[in-house]
């Protein structure tokens, strides 16, 4: 599992803690992102899908933003504990 924190046209969306994240393409909904719960999305729609595979919360939820958003992904400084 991996912690991430998602930014949108730069602004903070929230943070994932995920075994893994899918971004996808209308084309590529079909696939991977279908069956990690995302929605299948029309081809000639212009967007973006983001799905978390195996949340650690419940409370994250596949996305469906606009193409041309900007999407960043920062990972946490962490600190360690001596």
């Amino acid at each position: 599992m991996f912690t991430v924190d998602l930014y949108l046209n730069s602004a903070y969306l929230t943070r994932v803690s995920a075994s893994g994240i899918i971004f996808a393409t209308p084309t590529g909904s079909t696939a991977y992102n279908m069956s990690a719960g995302g929605s299948i999305v029309q081809t000639e729609v212009k967007a973006i899908s983001i799905t978390p595979l195996n949340p650690h919360a419940l409370s994250f939820r596949p996305l469906i933003l606009p193409a041309d958003s900007e999407i960043m992904i920062r990972v946490p400084r962490q600190k360690h504990s001596k």
